[in-house]
């Protein structure tokens, strides 16, 4: 199988959603020139809201998240999803955790050390967004019902088989890509956002 391919990168300060957009188009773009030339396929955007390979020889999908600094896409040849949240996010609203998690993600959080479960939850939330973005919902499934124990990379309660893998995209963030089939090597490379294009 082919690997999922992560292209990321940091910005020096917090940029705007337009801006942010801007750019991880441009990552994405980026991506699929690199799988199919220059030109040979583009990336456009579904009623959904969904990123979506179009031109391309062969099936290809992207994907697409962001934080105030981080951008990063995800390429791959089966269905995928990408999602990266701060560390410093809150997840301590009241039943936050029962709205989210199914019985079997709670039991796993209950486990873990008062302290460890913050962490904990935003592991389950990148991959449970992950899976959203990659079947083109986003938000809208039914999170409860589909389990991703960071314990094991098979997702459950999910028709089809998906696996998820945790991204090492930097210290202050937690990510996932989860993709659809068996597990695939992820193959992961950061950008120097001195790259980036000119917004002029």
């Amino acid at each position: 199988m082919s690997a999922v391919e992560i292209a990321y990168f940091v910005t020096p300060d917090a940029e705007t959603l337009g801006v942010r957009r801007h750019f991880g188009r441009w990552l994405m773009q980026r991506l699929v020139d690199g799988r199919f030339g220059a030109g040979e396929a583009r990336i456009e955007t579904a009623e959904s809201g969904q990123p979506v390979v179009v031109g391309a020889n062969r099936p290809a999908f992207v994907s697409l998240t962001h934080t105030d600094r981080l951008i990063a896409a995800a390429f791959a040849t089966a269905r995928v999803g990408v999602d990266a949240e701060p560390l410093h996010r809150t997840t301590s609203h009241p039943n936050l955790h029962a709205r989210v998690c199914s019985p079997i993600e709670l039991r796993w959080l209950d486990e873990l050390p008062e302290h460890q479960r913050s962490h904990g939850f935003l592991r389950l939330w990148t991959r449970k967004e992950s899976y959203g973005k990659a079947i083109g919902v986003g938000l809208g499934f039914e999170w409860r019902s589909t389990s991703v124990n960071p314990d094991d990379a098979r997702l459950t309660g999910v028709p089809g088989e998906w696996h998820a893998s945790e991204l090492d995209l930097g210290s202050d963030v937690v990510a996932a890509v989860v993709v659809e089939g068996g597990p695939r090597p992820i193959e992961v490379f950061k950008v120097d956002w001195r790259e980036l294009p000119d917004l002029g």
